[in-house]
């Protein structure tokens, strides 16, 4: 408990200071500090008797989110003039919700979805979710422009979608049919990546939205948006239902496999760290942002595959994924891979200097967007923001923005803007 106790006594003191600077509890940083807060404590607890995870991942972790606290404080209050974006910004905030127009787009989303989704239900009918999961991994089942198109487009196209139609009903308390089609996509992600992932943004997107705007006073917020707590309450249902086809291990229930999601996580990066030569942490292969820019160099390569030039250039994810992919028993009956925090990649990329390089990316992302947020009343940057918030808990799995179809999704809040924001008067927007 000595860790979880340092922890919470560092965020007592960060947090008085925060609510001070953001004018509010429900900042980035004191989501950052509760959520790291939850998993340290969860994993000295250890209530499923996890493999012991070493002392160096709690003072990692702790020395990350020190700086990504200092570093967010230092830039959120640093002035940086902006005089084009100030000049835009303002001829563009009487723009409202054309919300024919993002019906169409998620209608339009839904059928080019279609028939790959046929595809995974039949194969979950003959053969069972796990064996789709294994298909789509060794990327058997759908290849080629398939795949790119629907992992780098249609995917986050359709989560972009259903930021706006979460957003629209918790602010105007309709019900719209793009909603109905943002649900359908949601579950059709699911269907096509056999993941959960997709889901669970939607789940805690819609929960950080409704606590901002109602100002976390949990009574009320059920009480006006009881349609999208059942929205929400069928899509947890829908989790439970593939978790369960989805099990680590076939000893484990549904509350130990999210345990281990989160905890085991710790456990994974515990084990890398104690053999930093295998794991390739001993500080001779360093990529240099490689890692942590992966989603540029991915891009490119896609870019230079379209115009016709094939490549064998990898990508940091794919590097990283060459050791994170191993699997290890983080207790003594379930493996996991991959979820090795955003340490891995911190320590892969710059070493233990990696520890303050990557909190100061974070930094400038989530106080970039804070800024905007709060300066400008685009629901573009409200939208991102609140995606940001959402992606928190993932930083316990991976590092967030490594991930391409993440960096897609952000592109993509901004075009479905352009396309399905007219001005007040300028065209059917309701």
């Amino acid at each position: 408990m000595m860790y979880s106790i340092i922890f919470l006594l560092l965020f007592l003191i960060f947090f008085e200071l925060n609510n001070i600077v953001f004018k509010k509890k429900n900042n980035f940083l004191n989501i950052f500090w509760v959520v790291f807060f939850a998993v340290i404590l969860l994993s000295e607890i250890n209530i499923y008797s996890f493999r012991e995870v070493k002392p160096i991942v709690y003072i990692y972790l702790t020395i990350s989110i020190v700086f990504i606290e200092i570093d967010s404080l230092l830039l959120y209050k640093l002035k940086i003039r902006s005089k084009f974006i100030k000049n835009n910004e303002d001829k563009e905030n009487n723009k409202i919700l054309n919300n024919k127009m993002l019906t169409i787009l998620s209608i339009v989303t839904l059928l080019m979805m279609l028939p790959q989704t046929f595809t995974g239900l039949k194969i979950i009918k003959t053969q069972g979710f796990s064996m789709l999961r294994t298909l789509i991994l060794t990327e058997e089942l759908f290849k080629g422009n398939i795949r790119l198109l629907q992992y780098y487009l249609l995917s986050p196209l359709s989560k972009a979608i259903a930021l706006y139609s979460i957003f629209d009903l918790v602010k105007n308390k309709k019900f719209r049919l793009h909603f109905l089609f943002s649900m359908i996509n949601i579950v059709q992600i699911s269907l096509l990546s056999a993941g959960r992932s997709s889901v669970f943004e939607f789940l805690i997107f819609a929960i950080i939205i409704m606590m901002e705007v109602y100002n976390m006073k949990i009574l009320k917020l059920v009480k006006n948006n009881k349609k999208i707590v059942f929205a929400c309450v069928l899509l947890v249902l829908f989790l439970m239902g593939v978790t369960s086809q989805r099990k680590l291990s076939s000893n484990t229930n549904f509350f130990e496999n999210i345990y281990a999601y989160f905890v085991g996580s710790l456990s994974l990066i515990s084990i890398h760290l104690g053999n930093v030569e295998q794991s390739l942490l001993d500080g001779s292969h360093l990529l240099f942002g490689k890692g942590m820019l992966s989603p540029f160099f991915d891009i490119f390569k896609i870019f230079i595959k379209f115009i016709g030039i094939d490549t064998n250039m990898k990508t940091g994810v794919q590097i990283i994924n060459e050791v994170t992919q191993n699997f290890y028993y983080v207790s003594s009956n379930i493996k996991m891979n991959n979820n090795v925090t955003f340490l891995y990649t911190c320590l892969r990329d710059f070493g233990i200097f990696g520890l303050y390089i990557g909190p100061l990316y974070i930094s400038l992302i989530y106080t970039k967007f804070a800024k905007m947020y709060e300066k400008y009343q685009k629901d573009c940057y409200k939208i991102a923001y609140y995606y940001l918030l959402s992606l928190i808990p993932y930083f316990i799995f991976f590092f967030p923005f490594a991930n391409t179809p993440t960096f897609m999704l952000f592109v993509l809040i901004f075009l479905v803007y352009k396309i399905t924001y007219k001005k007040e008067g300028n065209g059917d927007v309701k």
